[in-house]
C-alpha cells in the first residue's frame, strides 16, 4: 500500500520523530506535509522523479500525497515532522493544494532564509519531543509561522519566478486556479474549463499563469497529469489506456512520452521498478534522548557564516527557465550581508577562479562545408582569448553517428586537433542514445564528446 496515514488527534495536529534510517518503503502521506531534516550523517531521499542527498543540517519539504523513499549507505540521524493540514486552514484555505518546493540547500538558500527556517524547524522539533503534553500555544503559533513563512516564499510560484513575489491576490487567484486544475486535470480542454470557471478569457487564463509563476499552461498541466499517472501507476493496475485517458493525455504515445520526459523512464519501467519498494522492509532504529538533544543544541548554534551556493533540482520545468536565468546557479548573499570571511572570498578567490576558467565560444558546423571552411572558422579564434566549442546538435543516433564521422575526416584533412565539442540535445527520452553517441566518439573517433540538455 502506498498511502501511509499518521495517528493524528484533534490535540496533536502536528507529530515528530527522530530516528536512524538505514531503508524505507515507498510511501505517500495524503493531507500531510512532511519535513526532513537530518542532523547527522547522510541520507538519500527519491521524491517521484526527484533525487535528493541530504547532509547534516539539510532539510526538506515533501508535499502532500508525493510517493517518497529514503535510503543510507552508513549511520544517520533523521528528523521526520508531520503536520495535519486541515488543522491549519486558517493559515491558507488553499493549504492543501499548494505546491510548495523547500529545500535548505536551494530557494531557500537563495532567498537567505536557510538559517531562519532551520531555527524555526529546530524550535519545532524541540517542542514536538517533549511529548504531547507540552504541545500547546506555543508549538500552534511556530507552526503557523513556518506554513505562513512556505505559503508567502516556498510555492511552486515561487521557485520558477525569483524577480519578484506575486501579491497576495495574484497568489490567491494562482492558488485558486491550481487547485481547479488538480481536481480536474483528467478532463480535456482544461484551459476553456478554467477560463470559464474564473471568468476570464482563455488568453487571459494562461497569461495570469504564466505572469505569476513564469510556468506556461502547458507545462503546469502536464506536470499535474504526470503526478496524476504516477500516483495510479503505482496504486493500480489500469493498463496504460485507462491511465493515459484518466490523467486527460490524448493517447497512450502522449503519455509515455511526457512521463519519459519527467520521470527519466516510461510508465510500464516506472511501475515496474518502483512498486516492489512500497512492500520492501523498512531498517529503522531508535536513537538515545542525549544523542537527540546533543544535536539539536549543534544545530542551534551552527555557523551561518559559511559560502555555500544553491544547488537546483533539475526538472524539465526548470530547464526551459534556465537559459536566460543561469544566475539561479551561482547565487550569493546581498553584500551587506557578508561576514568578512566571505567578503574576503569574493574580493581575492573568486575572481581567481574566473580567470582561470577557459571561454568558450559555441560554434554550431555544417558537415556539408568543405573542410577549409572549418579550417578558416577554427583559425579565426587563434588569436582570441577564447576556444572554439563546436556544436553538434541531436536528430537522431544514426545522423549523428554519420555527422560525427564526417566531422572526423574533416579534422584530418587539415591537420587540427579536435577542440572542444558539445552533443546539444532537447529530450530527456534521448538521453540514452546520446550516452551510446558519446562512448562511441570517444572509443572510435578519439572525440571528447559533452553532452549537453538544452530544451
Amino acid at each position: 500500500m502506498l498511502d501511509a496515514a499518521i495517528a493524528f488527534t484533534a490535540q496533536t495536529p502536528i507529530q515528530a520523530s527522530v530516528r536512524s534510517i538505514r531503508r524505507s518503503a515507498l510511501h505517500a502521506h495524503p493531507g500531510v506535509l512532511e519535513i526532513i531534516y537530518v542532523l547527522d550523517g547522510r541520507l538519500t531521499v527519491d521524491v517521484s522523479f526527484e533525487h535528493f542527498t541530504l547532509e547534516a543540517g539539510d532539510f526538506l519539504v515533501v508535499n502532500h500525497s508525493d510517493p517518497h523513499v529514503m535510503d543510507a549507505d552508513g549511520d544517520n540521524v533523521t528528523a521526520i515532522i508531520h503536520i495535519d493540514l486541515r488543522s491549519f486552514l486558517d493559515v491558507d484555505p488553499h493549504l492543501e493544494t499548494v505546491i510548495f518546493a523547500c529545500e535548505s540547500f536551494d530557494l531557500a538558500r537563495y532567498c537567505n532564509e536557510e538559517g531562519a527556517l532551520r531555527q524555526l524547524l529546530l524550535d519545532l522539533l524541540s517542542d514536538c519531543l517533549r511529548g504531547p503534553s507540552a504541545l500547546n500555544e506555543h508549538t500552534a503559533r511556530l507552526t503557523r509561522d513556518l506554513l505562513t513563512a512556505l505559503v508567502r516564499s516556498y510555492g511552486l510560484e515561487n521557485y520558477y519566478r525569483r524577480d519578484r513575489e506575486p501579491t497576495p491576490a495574484q497568489r490567491q487567484v494562482f492558488h485558486t486556479m491550481v487547485g481547479y486544475l488538480v481536481d480536474n486535470v483528467h478532463r480535456r480542454d482544461l484551459l476553456a474549463r478554467l477560463a470559464s470557471r474564473q471568468n476570464y478569457s482563455k488568453s487571459r487564463a494562461s497569461h495570469l499563469i504564466k505572469d505569476v509563476s513564469a510556468i506556461s499552461f502547458t507545462d503546469l498541466v502536464t506536470y499535474l497529469r504526470v503526478s496524476r499517472a504516477e500516483r495510479l501507476l503505482l496504486t493500480t493496475n489500469a493498463t496504460m489506456l485507462d491511465i493515459a485517458a484518466g490523467c486527460g493525455f490524448s493517447d497512450v504515445k502522449y503519455l509515455t512520452r511526457s512521463f519519459s520526459d519527467w520521470f527519466g523512464q516510461s510508465p510500464h519501467q516506472y511501475r515496474l521498478g518502483q512498486r516492489p519498494l512500497m512492500t520492501r522492509s523498512c531498517d529503522q532504529s531508535a536513537v538515545s534522548t542525549a544523542t537527540v538533544e546533543r544535536l539539536i543544541d549543534t544545530h542551534q548554534r551552527r555557523d551561518g557564516g559559511t559560502i555555500s551556493q544553491p544547488r537546483l533540482s533539475i526538472t524539465p520545468l526548470l530547464l526551459k527557465n534556465v537559459g536566460s536565468r543561469m544566475q539561479l546557479f551561482s547565487v550569493r548573499p546581498p553584500e551587506a550581508n557578508l561576514t568578512p570571511r566571505q567578503r574576503l572570498w569574493h574580493e581575492q578567490a573568486a575572481p581567481a577562479i574566473r580567470r582561470r576558467r577557459d571561454h568558450l565560444v559555441p560554434v554550431e558546423i555544417d558537415t556539408s562545408a568543405d573542410p577549409r571552411s572549418l579550417a578558416h572558422a577554427l583559425s579565426s579564434f587563434d588569436h582570441l582569448a577564447a576556444s572554439p566549442c563546436l556544436v553538434v546538435r541531436y536528430t537522431s543516433a544514426t545522423a549523428v553517428r554519420d555527422h560525427l564521422r564526417t566531422l572526423h575526416e574533416g579534422l584530418r584533412a587539415i591537420g587540427r586537433q579536435p577542440p572542444p565539442m558539445w552533443l546539444v540535445y532537447s529530450a530527456l527520452r534521448d538521453r540514452e542514445s546520446v550516452d551510446e553517441l558519446v562512448a562511441m566518439a570517444h572509443a572510435e573517433l578519439a572525440f571528447d564528446l559533452q553532452p549537453i540538455l538544452m530544451p
